[in-house]
This record gives C-alpha cells, sequence and structure tokens, in this order.
C-alpha cells in the first residue's frame, strides 16, 4: 500500500512535491501500481474517496466514502464500502457474489462467473451495482498492454 504524504504546515499557496513519487508524472505512477499489484497473488487496498455531484441548480455536493479492497487471486474479492451514499459489503468467491447492508438489515446473493473481472463485469451489468475500483483492472491492462478479457 503506498501512501502520499502531504505537509500542512502553513497551508501556503506553492505546490508541494510528492515525498513518494517526486516528479513522475501520473502514467509512471499508474505503471508501477499496475506491475505491483499484477505481480501479486492477494492483495489489500485502501482507499479514500471524494466525488462531487452538480445539481441542476449549479450546486455542487461534496460526498467522501472509505473503501477497503482485499483481493485473492484467482476468484476471491471482499469490497468494504462506506461511504455517506451507502455503506455496504460485498464478496465473491469464484461462484457467488453476496452483497450486504447491515444497517438496512439486507443482503442478496446470485450467481457469478469464475473469475473476478467477469464476476464484477457481470454484476454492473446485471445489477447495476458498481464496484469502486473495479476499472483499475481494465486500466491497468491498457496502461501493461495486456490483453483484455
Amino acid at each position: 500500500m503506498a501512501t502520499l504524504e502531504i505537509p500542512l504546515e502553513g497551508f501556503t499557496q506553492t505546490p508541494t512535491t510528492s515525498t513518494v513519487f517526486p516528479k513522475e508524472q501520473p502514467e509512471a505512477i499508474l505503471k508501477k501500481v499496475c506491475n505491483i499489484l499484477s505481480a501479486k497473488n492477494s492483495f489489500t487496498v485502501d482507499v479514500d474517496i471524494t466525488y462531487d455531484n452538480l445539481l441542476d441548480s449549479g450546486e455542487k455536493i461534496q460526498y467522501s466514502a472509505y473503501q477497503k479492497l482485499s483481493v485473492k487471486r484467482p476468484n476471491q474479492l471482499k469490497a468494504d464500502y462506506s461511504g455517506d451514499e451507502r455503506n455496504t459489503t460485498l464478496f465473491f468467491d469464484g461462484k457467488t457474489f453476496t452483497i450486504l447492508a447491515k444497517k438496512l438489515n439486507l443482503y442478496a446473493t446470485g450467481p457469478a462467473p469464475a473469475s473476478i473481472d467477469a464476476a464484477i463485469a457481470g454484476i454492473e451489468e446485471k445489477y447495476n451495482i458498481t464496484i469502486p475500483l473495479s476499472d483499475l483492472s481494465i486500466l491497468c491492462k491498457k496502461t501493461l498492454g495486456l490483453p483484455m478479457g
């Protein structure tokens, strides 16, 4: 897991330099991350998420969330998501997926394809459930020049 440290003293207008990836272009950073993740049989990623919703009135609402994504190849995934709009946990075991909304006391389960990528795509297409960071696999395959699918 990489951590980006940004000093907060002074809140100056001058840009700060990352101590993790100094002077590197975003594409180079992405390639490093993709190389690290593709070499691992299992990994966990912790993510702080912030996104905006622009209303028809022109007002902007900012949402935030935290996600912990755990992957064990070839076919196990757990995604804990806690945010302003929802709090869910998704489990995938290579045969089925389960999504749990503890605070609502609800869960759903269904069959899924055997691979993680196919299961994520199928869940999104059939049930309109998007798993944050699910497009990272596609992005890494493109970045590393790997075949898609």
